[in-house]
């Protein structure tokens, strides 16, 4: 299984924090989050993983050389990163990806470690949804079928039609992944770059099969804002 970890976002919303750093750089508890990430991939015998870094991509890559000089940590800059979203980032990856399975996981995730292995241990296709706790209503949100399947991944979805809030962790076969790239192209050649990533998905979920799978109560957040961050540092210590 390859991974790859989408790391080249500038982390606006958290300056001063980061001013010289990727907000993937920002401490919560004794570790950065991205620290915590690969650590995690670490201890469950992962060790492929492509990081796509563009804001501060020097400073992480040294950073990360340093902290994991054992790993095979490949690098891959996306140097468009202050002018297109995370699809070009994803993007980026299908070489590294090749015809294998592959985990993606966003940079800013806090989460406990086993929330990684939960993934990993998916018997299908999966996208990683928070189905235990309250949806923001401006969350990416998934819609599901009666057999189970997702059908529609939208931040428009009403919270009543939802069956959760996309955490940012997907598990993703070599036959669908193979497929998912070549619809990403797609988007690119239409100059479609100011998206994520899963809205290709969206236009292939009556193509590929993808189910929602929970957290099962296992703590996480996206950290975008301060409030996000004290968030991570409660689940930390918890």
């Amino acid at each position: 299984m390859k991974v790859i970890i989408l790391a080249a976002g500038m982390g606006s919303r958290l300056k001063p924090l980061t001013n010289h750093i990727p907000k993937t750089m920002i401490t919560v508890g004794n570790q950065t989050l991205i620290e915590n990430i690969i650590q995690g991939l670490v201890d469950i015998q992962l060790s492929e993983i492509a990081i796509i870094t563009g804001y501060q991509h020097e400073v992480l890559e040294t950073f990360l050389k340093r902290r994991f000089p054992t790993v095979r940590l490949q690098f891959i800059y996306n140097d468009q990163y202050s002018v297109k979203d995370n699809i070009y980032s994803f993007s980026l990856a299908e070489e590294f990806v090749g015809n294998e399975e592959m985990l993606c996981i966003c940079s800013d995730i806090y989460c406990k470690p086993k929330l990684l292995l939960r993934a990993v241990q998916a018997p299908f296709d999966i996208l990683m949804v928070d189905d235990t706790k309250e949806i923001p209503s401006r969350a990416m949100k998934v819609r599901v079928n009666r057999e189970g399947y997702i059908t529609k991944i939208s931040k428009e979805l009403s919270v009543e039609e939802s069956k959760g809030e996309i955490v940012g962790i997907s598990k993703i076969s070599a036959t669908n992944t193979a497929f998912i790239f070549e619809r990403i192209a797609t988007y690119l050649d239409m100059g479609i770059v100011n998206v994520w990533w899963p809205y290709a998905i969206n236009d292939v979920l009556d193509q590929i099969k993808l189910r929602p799978w929970s957290t099962d109560g296992v703590g996480w957040v996206n950290v975008n804002t301060f409030d996000d961050l004290k968030e991570a540092m409660n689940i930390a210590t918890d």
